[in-house]
């Protein structure tokens, strides 16, 4: 298995379409609640729900937006015909088994296995490949074990906080108060498990939000980057070519 994408998407529903052929896409809603709908198919999902999307399906994802604003990661995998065989054997691809509630705490799990793959280091991305591995295999195999190791609570709670609160300005202060810890000994905790600075971090998810919308809604370059608590519109296009290396506008042309 060879994973090619892993990244967090907040607001954003609809189809699911896969960019390779052979690729199957794994959904973990995190936080707000919806439907999974596809031919004769509606499953109910919320925060906690893990599912897989096929490389010839093609399913809607309906989320209820009176839930609260609802937040996903999706990763992208390619698989040989072997490993398809042996999910189907544990189950996940039988439509009984469709969605599984593997619990709403699993930011963390995620965020190590964005962080790793995005992260150029060799070594660091044959890890992630193998820790997702595991965590399907152990899945399918129904072992009673938890696949998702390395949980801290705190971190748990930092991630949530963020993620709810992506359109505010934090403070590294606001969030610290939050999760009841002091600013050194949280920001070395932080970095040991997603290797990256909270701030950073939470800068990266605006963007990373910034680029769902810019993909998928009609809203303006300055509407955008007021909904994401931007002061203003100067700030975040700077910011988001930084980021991706291209101006917003250009990057919605791109992708458009």
């Amino acid at each position: 298995m060879e994973l090619k994408k892993i990244e967090f998407q907040q607001g954003i529903g609809g189809y699911i379409p896969l960019e390779n052929p052979r690729a199957y896409e794994f959904h973990y809603i995190v936080g707000g609640r919806g439907a999974l709908r596809g031919g004769h198919c509606n499953y109910q999902v919320r925060g906690g729900s893990f599912f897989l999307v096929k490389p010839e399906e093609r399913l809607r994802l309906v989320m209820d937006r009176r839930a609260g604003l609802n937040s996903r990661y999706v990763v992208c995998a390619e698989a040989l015909q072997e490993f398809s065989d042996l999910l189907a054997e544990g189950g996940l691809l039988q439509d009984r088994s469709r969605i599984v509630d593997i619990g709403p705490g699993k930011r963390n799990f995620f965020e190590q296995l964005r962080s790793r793959l995005g992260s150029g280091n060799k070594a660091l991305i044959e890890a992630a490949k193998y820790q997702f591995l595991s965590f399907l295999l152990d899945l399918a195999g129904s072992s009673g074990i938890d696949p998702v190791s390395g949980k801290n609570e705190y971190i748990e709670a930092a991630l949530r906080y963020m993620q709810e609160q992506i359109r505010r300005k934090l403070t590294l202060e606001d969030i610290c108060l939050k999760v009841g810890l002091n600013d050194s000994y949280f920001i070395r905790l932080f970095r040991r498990h997603l290797g990256t600075a909270p701030m950073k971090y939470f800068m990266e998810l605006k963007l990373n939000a910034a680029c769902n919308m810019l993909e998928n809604t009609e809203m303006n370059i300055s509407q955008i980057a007021e909904y994401l608590g931007f002061s203003e519109e100067f700030y975040f296009s700077r910011a988001f070519k930084k980021y991706k290396g291209v101006a917003p506008s250009y990057y919605r042309r791109r992708v458009g």
